[in-house]
């Protein structure tokens, strides 16, 4: 037999009070009549299981009984004028239960979330103390872990609550760190961090980063629009194809940097060192380089009155700029001579370009953060021979030579070049590079040696008629070298740019 059971509290309320002491005796529902009693109190009230086929059960811890057709009648009459009331309140009552139940998730997960936050935090924390370890292994093993908080891949990834702290950490460290392992391997890593473009890297060194792309390798460019390295070092730093629009290159060091394929569009180089930067294939419409050093010679020829570069659609791209650039010959040279000194340190660079080379330097303009010794090695390591162009750089009217030793003597009148010429020659033979030692007027150390025709080839220009054989020397000199490899060793080889 099908039951019909009223829940809820509303509806007890609504359930006729009854008189149990006597079957005879009923009273009316509240409202109704008088409240039944039994022995002086207030009867019960009892929920009702109604029987859809004669009457409604009413189970009660003592008493039983069936209720009046009547009584229903009323009771129905009274429930069925609010039927939804009670199903009302269970879906309150179930609504309020889910509430509670979102509310304690989103508390455990919030709590949660703060706890991941706090010990991503202490990691944190840690990896940046262990980046001012005295120890170069630990600052190499702590830069390697600074990515992983932008990483998205990694355990520290989620949600990236340190991504933009950790990419700031490593822009302040490179305004400060010297060229070197943790150097390189922070500027290499900056290239993965998320949005770079528009990034401030002022007066970071960036020197040999690689942040190219190989499009052969399905590799992609990375996006550096409106990002500012002002007077930042990018010296041998590859760009190669990079997305640089608006870029911000002033005062910046870009020696040897590679900007081949690069969009350079409206970027500004205003008084940008491009000593050997290689721009072939690049993008340069609208791009500044008024006052800008070392411009190559196939850009400079595109600018206008305002040092912008023009597009022409008369000429070919920027195919043929630094053509020499994979046949170098490094200069010794001093950054400061006589004005006489300057004009055949031209020449000789003259002569170098019309013999198909290109000429390297490393003047004092071209310092940055890279230590001298290393930069030279690297530079001599990467060139085919070295010239060495010895000027007087300090002259001796009287002095005391090997004073206190049996070979004590007085000098006069002895001119002395430049301390440099003498350790990058020394770099030179060290690397077996072939030499051209063009002397005028220094004395001591290279150049008194006698020419070797194996490697070792010298003009004096104090002699009468050399600077006739100058162009002739210099220019077989160069031809020899085309027929012969490059000879760097196995160290730094792997210096060499890309």
């Amino acid at each position: 037999m099908g039951c019909l059971l009223l829940p809820g509290a509303a509806n007890l309320s609504r359930l006729p009070e009854l008189d149990w002491t006597s079957p005879s005796r009923r009273a009316g529902p509240r409202g109704h009549g008088s409240e039944a009693e039994v022995d002086g109190a207030t009867s019960r009230r009892l929920p009702i299981a109604l029987s859809w086929t004669d009457a409604f059960a009413v189970d009660h811890e003592v008493n039983s009984q069936v209720l009046a057709l009547d009584e229903l009648s009323q009771f129905w009459t009274d429930w069925k004028d609010e039927p939804m009331d009670s199903w009302l309140n269970v879906v309150a009552a179930g609504l309020a239960v889910l509430g509670a139940l979102i509310g304690l998730s989103q508390y455990f997960n919030f709590r949660s979330k703060r706890e991941r936050h706090a010990e991503i935090g202490r990691a944190f924390a840690d990896v940046v103390a262990g980046l001012g370890s005295a120890s170069t292994i630990e600052r190499l093993a702590n830069a390697a872990l600074l990515r992983r908080f932008w990483d998205r891949s990694s355990e520290y990834g989620k949600d990236l609550p340190y991504a933009e702290d950790a990419v700031k950490v490593a822009a302040a460290i490179l305004k400060q760190e010297p060229t070197g392992p943790v150097q390189k391997l922070l500027a290499d890593e900056l290239r993965t961090a998320p949005s770079v473009a528009g990034r401030s890297y002022q007066r970071a060194n960036l020197g040999d980063a690689y942040w190219g792309a190989n499009l052969g390798l399905g590799e992609t460019p990375v996006q550096l629009r409106r990002a500012d390295f002002f007077r930042a070092d990018l010296s041998l730093c590859s760009l190669k194809n990079a997305h640089l629009q608006d870029a911000q290159f002033r005062e910046a060091h870009l020696v040897e940097t590679i900007l081949v394929g690069a969009d350079c569009t409206g970027a500004n180089f205003e008084f940008a060192n491009l000593r050997g930067a290689k721009f072939k294939d690049a993008t340069l419409s609208g791009a500044r380089f008024k006052d800008a050093s070392h411009v190559p010679p196939a850009i400079l020829e595109r600018l206008n009155d305002d040092g912008v570069y023009e597009v022409d659609a008369g000429r070919p791209p920027l195919a043929d700029a630094n053509t020499g650039e994979d046949f170098g010959i490094f200069i010794s040279a001093p950054s400061v001579m006589s004005a006489s000194d300057s004009v055949l340190l031209e020449q000789l660079v003259r002569l170098v370009s019309n013999a198909g080379a290109l000429p390297r330097q490393f003047l004092r303009e071209d310092y940055g953060q890279t230590p001298p010794l290393e930069e030279i090695t690297r530079r001599v390591a990467t060139s085919r021979g070295v010239l060495v162009f010895g000027p007087t750089q300090l002259k001796v009217s009287a002095g005391l030579m090997r004073g206190g030793t049996p070979e004590e003597q007085q000098v006069e009148s002895l001119g002395l070049p430049t301390p440099w010429n003498q350790v990058e020659a020394g770099i030179a033979v060290g690397l077996g590079k072939p030499l051209l030692i063009v002397s005028n007027g220094a004395t001591g150390g290279v150049f008194d040696l006698p020419e070797d025709p194996g490697g070792l080839n010298v003009l004096d220009l104090t002699k009468p008629g050399s600077l006739r054989q100058l162009d002739t020397t210099l220019t077989a000199w160069v031809n020899r070298l085309d027929e012969e490899p490059v000879r760097p060793t196995q160290e730094h080889l792997a210096t060499a740019p890309v």
